[in-house]
């Protein structure tokens, strides 16, 4: 497996129904990464396997190994994906033989170019609570001067880890994360260079306004259900994700509803 490197990931995965499992996003981007880079032979049993750019070879076993899950959880995971077209698989003896799809047109330069102009033509807009009307209140309060042209942003934040964990320490109560998306998404389409000094006016009109406030941990919830006896049981979020809960005496382990149609036993 190539240990070196790195792989493409779009923000577009927070709407896919796999960010709402921690385990299931683990497993996912450990798939990825353990993706063929480059088309290579591999030899099993005196017989030589074509595998391609963006193609993985392994066993439920050795995935079971991988992410510590059941053989029969690692079967359900597979399935899902190929349900929803994520993945592709071959019939082989021995072993699994899994396609990403889409791997090429997602981890090629050229798409990463397109993605690029794609978001200099139009860049996506917020609704009026979170943005216009922020605008409104944080012109008020910004007096710096005269601003310098921004170029377009990149994947990364320009400010330092420490800056923001001061700054989420000053403002408990706010979700600094995502007010710090849509405050480069505001400097953007302004084309307005992003600076601290304007992000912390930015985040005491949040503050004032009460706006992008985080939302307590003991409200989060998510109904699970059990593959086996049907059974619904309502459980905190943690950290945001969902919780490995099991029913039946450990035999199943409880998935959201969506999942149930997938589910073989």
């Amino acid at each position: 497996m190539v240990n070196i490197g790195w792989v493409k990931l779009y923000r577009k995965i927070r709407e896919s129904w796999i960010w709402q499992n921690e385990q299931y996003l683990r497993a996912w981007l450990d798939l990825l990464l353990m993706a063929n880079v480059a088309e290579k032979k591999w030899l099993y049993n005196n017989n030589l396997i074509t595998v391609r750019r963006g193609e993985v070879i392994t066993t439920l076993r050795t995935l079971a190994k991988r992410w510590d899950w059941s053989v029969g959880k690692v079967r359900h995971f597979i399935e899902l994906l190929k349900n929803d077209t994520m993945i592709s698989t071959q019939k082989a003896h021995g072993f699994t033989h899994l396609s990403i799809n889409n791997y090429e047109t997602y981890q090629s330069q050229q798409h990463t170019e397109s993605i690029k102009n794609d978001t200099r033509e139009a860049y996506p807009k917020h609704t009026e609570s979170t943005s216009e009307a922020h605008t409104k209140e944080y012109i008020k309060n910004e007096k710096e001067g005269e601003e310098v042209t921004a170029p377009a942003r990149e994947e990364t934040t320009p400010f330092a880890d420490s800056s923001l964990n001061l700054l989420k320490e000053k403002y408990p109560k706010i979700d600094v994360d995502l007010s710090l998306q849509r405050y480069l998404d505001h400097r953007q389409n302004k084309r307005l260079q992003p600076t601290l000094k304007s992000f912390e006016l930015w985040l005491k009109t949040d503050e004032q306004q009460k706006w992008n406030q985080k939302q307590p941990e003991s409200e989060k919830k998510i109904s699970l259900y059990c593959p086996g006896c049907g059974k619904k049981q309502e459980v905190p979020l943690k950290g945001g994700f969902v919780p490995a809960v099991f029913c039946c005496e450990g035999e199943f382990q409880m998935v959201e509803k969506f999942e149930l149609p997938y589910f073989k036993c």
